[in-house]
């Protein structure tokens, strides 16, 4: 009887130990996966930031008149350079995983930020949607979209 109640005992401690043990393990690779894009984000923000800038400066009415302002080939070049998604992608499976608020702002923006290149590509199809400003919007829209989900990111 002692060794039956003995093993009932084992049983039920190593059921709660090893579930115990999967909760740890989840956390503490919810937090390594936020850690991660966190960076991230973070980086592509600045790279952002630094890309608005060069834009802004390089502007038609900023610039003399023997030197040509950026295209809109080279805009999009430009985004799509300084945009990195190495950490996204390696992640992207186990981001449902932080919650689906948080999810919905990093795939938001990583889809964005996909698209925004092309975006600028096909304007140049429908010449009469450019407006004086439209690429600092753009891209001040799409900061805006990774400022939303590096703070869903911070933990």
């Amino acid at each position: 009887m002692f060794e039956l109640a003995l093993t009932i005992l084992g049983v039920v401690l190593g059921f709660g130990l090893s579930a115990a043990y999967e909760r740890a393990k989840g956390k503490r690779s919810t937090k390594n996966i936020s850690a991660v894009l966190l960076r991230e984000i973070r980086s592509n923000i600045e790279s952002l930031k630094g890309e608005l800038s060069i834009i802004t400066q390089a502007s038609a009415e900023n610039m003399p008149s023997f030197i040509e302002p950026l295209g809109m080939q080279e805009i999009a070049e430009r985004i799509k350079s300084a945009l990195s998604t190495e950490s996204f992608n390696m992640c992207r499976l186990e981001i449902p995983s932080l919650g689906s608020a948080t999810a919905e702002a990093i795939f938001n923006f990583y889809e964005s930020a996909r698209e925004l290149p092309r975006t600028i590509q096909e304007i140049e199809r429908w010449a009469g949607n450019i407006r004086h400003g439209l690429f600092e919007d753009l891209i001040s829209h799409l900061i805006e979209k990774a400022k939303i989900a590096e703070n869903c990111v911070t933990f």
